[in-house]
């Protein structure tokens, strides 16, 4: 593992899950500007940049751990904003960034064009050498990459999966994604910085890895009300200080159901599958069974799996 050193300039804020969308989620109604509200915690972390370039004399480098959209079909208004509004970034792409989670068809989203526009540089399983770190990504459904071991250097991963631990894993969440089941696999890093699960924490695992589940960057619904949005300072010596952004300005209702959240889900979840189905070499016979892969293959939610094959079934019966 890198050594530490007592004092040490920031040199990379790690942060994930910011769904940007151009529409405003039912929680979020009352703001009196949705992309106003979406703008506040970038002005927060541009003044966290430029504090640090102060103290180091150079930028620090933002990795984002993926779902930097909430939809990978967002419309040309919401690429415009990002370009304006985001700072150049170190990323993955997360399951909502990819057309039925699929990375070959990373190119028609529009974590896809920022990628183009240079917005965007691409972490893989190749380090991209970073100040002094050492920086791999694992996108989503990759494995995780096995880092080169040095001790001049930092090692990042840098990878959007569910991750839970006590108490930030919701109900039922399968045991292969609990942290202490699945830690032996970040053997070799120093920090693990992780996307996905909208409850933040972090923890220091056994063999010395500093493991950071960002939480969502904005909240966007009622149950996230108790969620405090935050960013990692990581620092030259690896060590890594959260700092928790300004929400008191938010406009975020607590007076939504579970039920009402979950069906605003589901609908731009069923579009997102329809609009993402490409490329499907199925007859009119075995069209419906090539669907029911997809849609396993794709882990789409039960209820969204009910609602396809329902009306795939009546439009069967209709004719």
């Amino acid at each position: 593992m890198y050594a530490l050193r007592k004092k040490s300039p920031i040199v990379a804020l790690l942060l994930a899950d910011i769904h940007l969308g151009v529409k405003v989620p039912i929680a979020r109604e009352e703001e009196p500007s949705w992309f106003s509200a979406m703008a506040r915690p970038w002005l927060e972390v541009g003044n966290l940049i430029r504090d640090a370039k102060k103290v180091y004399g150079a930028p620090p480098a933002v990795l984002c751990a993926g779902d930097i959209f909430d939809r990978w079909n967002s419309p040309p208004e919401m690429i415009n904003w990002a370009l304006e509004h985001l700072p150049t970034m170190y990323a993955i792409p997360g399951n909502h960034d990819l057309p039925n989670h699929r990375p070959e068809l990373a190119h028609r989203s529009a974590y896809g064009t920022l990628v183009r526009a240079g917005k965007i540089i691409e972490l893989d399983s190749v380090a991209k050498r970073i100040y002094n770190l050492d920086v791999y990504g694992q996108p989503f459904n990759d494995e995780v990459p096995i880092p080169l071991q040095s001790d001049k250097v930092v090692k990042v991963l840098v990878t959007h999966e569910y991750l839970w631990t006590a108490g930030t894993g919701f109900a039922g969440a399968p045991r292969e994604s609990k942290l202490s089941t699945v830690a032996k696999k970040f053997s070799g890093f120093d920090v693990v910085v992780v996307g996905d699960n909208h409850i933040g924490f972090e923890r220091r695992l056994k063999g010395g890895t500093f493991v950071f589940n960002c939480g969502a960057l904005i909240r966007r619904k009622a149950s996230e009300a108790i969620h405090h949005p935050r960013v990692g300072l990581l620092k030259m010596d690896g060590t890594v200080v959260i700092h928790q952004l300004d929400t008191s300005k938010d406009k975020l209702t607590r007076e939504v159901s579970l039920e009402q959240e979950q069906s605003e889900e589901y609908r731009g979840e069923v579009s997102d599958f329809v609009e993402g189905l490409v490329g499907l070499e199925a007859d009119e016979l075995s069209f419906q069974d090539a669907i029911v892969r997809e849609m396993k293959a794709r882990k789409l939610s039960q209820p969204v799996q009910d609602i396809l094959l329902g009306a795939m079934n009546a439009n069967t019966k209709d004719h």
